[in-house]
This record gives structure tokens, C-alpha cells and sequence, in this order.
């Protein structure tokens, strides 16, 4: 990454969290006009935006812009976009983002996990999340890197 990227990365953050997501993609837009090569960071920054603010909608329509500039997601974006749907209740979104990185070649991580099983709770999806937890299990994905608080909730409510 170029010391110009880096810069752009960095305002980008900056503008997201003083001026709220909607200022970061304004920043993302002009990034574009101006010619410069606009890259993942730069597109993770603005998904992470949007998912802190829970728009889970806008966040995917940016994913997508994203893959279709040719930029190839990372598990970063994934995660990132997990938890905009997950915090805007759009928990079938979450599971589709899951199916989508096989292909991709990408392992899930924690985080990516931790905000789908997350998205399933508040969506009071419970067998789903259940389920969800036992094949993470199975694959050795260790229960412990998920926030207790998800585990908990799957197995309290889903009874």
C-alpha cells in the first residue's frame, strides 16, 4: 500500500468518526473522482461505518460496489458487513455472507461468527444460532473466541 493510500485510509477513519458514516462516503466518493486508486481499506473503513450505525442495507449495497470494482472482499469486509446486518436485524443476510466465503476461499474467524451467531440472537433465530454453534464446534472452531454472551443467549433461549 502507497503512503498516499495510507493517508486516504486514515482521513477516511478520521472522517467516519467525527463526522458519522454518511461523511465517510461522501470521502469514498471523492477518493473516486479524484482518480486515486481507491482499495479494500478504504471500502472496509466505510462498511465498518455504516455497521456501527446500524444500516445494514447501505452497508451491503457498498460491499457490493465494492466487488464489483474488482476489489476482492477480505474477512475483514465480511465481518464488517456481518455486523451491519446483524445490527439491523437482518439475520438471513448473515447466513448468506457465510455461504458466499467458501467460495471466496476465506475462513471464517471469530468475528465474523461472533456477528452472525449475534444477528441470529437478536433475530431470535434460535435453532439456526443453535445449529450454527454446534457446526462451529465440529470444525473446531473454538466456543471461546465467541462473546459469552451469544453462546449464552442460544442456549437459554433456544429451549
Amino acid at each position: 500500500m502507497t503512503q498516499s493510500s495510507r493517508c486516504a485510509t486514515a482521513t477516511l477513519r478520521t472522517v467516519q468518526r467525527e463526522q458519522g458514516a454518511g461523511a465517510a462516503l461522501q470521502a469514498l466518493g471523492a477518493l473516486m473522482e479524484s482518480r486515486m486508486e481507491v482499495n479494500v481499506f478504504h471500502y472496509n473503513t466505510v462498511i465498518s461505518g455504516w455497521a456501527m450505525e446500524g444500516d445494514g442495507l447501505l452497508a451491503r449495497k457498498i460491499f457490493r460496489q465494492m466487488c464489483k470494482s474488482d476489489i476482492r472482499p477480505t474477512i475483514v469486509s465480511y465481518g464488517a458487513l456481518a455486523s451491519a446486518v446483524g445490527k439491523d436485524m437482518l439475520w438471513h443476510l448473515s447466513m448468506d455472507l457465510l455461504q458466499q466465503i467458501k467460495p471466496a476461499a476465506l475462513e471464517p474467524n471469530a468475528v465474523l461468527l461472533s456477528s452472525a451467531a449475534a444477528s441470529l440472537q437478536q433475530g431470535q433465530q434460535w435453532r439456526l444460532a443453535s445449529r450454527m454453534l454446534c457446526t462451529m464446534m465440529m470444525q473446531e472452531v473454538l466456543a471461546n473466541l465467541m462473546p459469552e454472551s451469544a453462546i449464552v443467549g442460544v442456549q437459554t433461549r433456544g429451549r
